[in-house]
């Protein structure tokens, strides 16, 4: 028989075997609710590109991905070269396989009630930006090439 640990009372076998039994389902059940033991997030690919105004470098304006068929969403901030990365908020660098429309916000807010716009406001808009691309583990570099007469306009 075993000793309890409080005093000198000897414990039944059942009744030890009872909070041994009690222990391995409470430490079974917090391994299981701890986050990342033992799990694997959705693949991410990693993505990266350019995107210019009128053929010259758009920095820091925001670039995002939003997966059509998921509710993933990746962003990145251009650089002064125009170049940007995109990663996943929690998940890390890159966006999940598959097609996605894009949007390049580059809006300033100058005050509640105005705004400054370094791309035509239209590709700030999902609906309206008239961008998407496929990613896949070979497509993963992207240009976007902005006009300041708005999506679907020339230069």
């Amino acid at each position: 028989m075993a000793t309890s640990p409080v005093g000198k009372r000897r414990l039944s076998g059942a009744v030890f075997c009872g909070w041994a039994a009690s222990g391995f389902v409470v430490l079974a059940t917090v391994g299981l609710a701890l986050p990342g033991c033992g799990t694997k997030g959705p693949v991410l690919i990693p993505v990266s590109g350019v995107v210019t105004l009128d053929g010259k470098p758009l920095p820091n304006v925001a670039v995002w991905f939003e997966q059509q068929k998921g509710m993933n969403h990746g962003v990145g901030t251009s650089n002064e070269a125009g170049h940007f990365e995109i990663a996943t908020h929690k998940l890390g660098k890159g966006v999940t396989p598959g097609q996605h429309r894009v949007l390049v916000h580059g809006g300033v807010s100058e005050s509640p009630s105005k705004t400054t716009w370094m791309a035509p406001k239209e590709y700030s808009i999902f609906d309206t930006s008239g961008l998407s691309v496929e990613v896949t583990p070979k497509q993963n570099t992207f240009t976007f090439e902005l006009s300041s007469k708005g999506p679907g306009e020339k230069r």
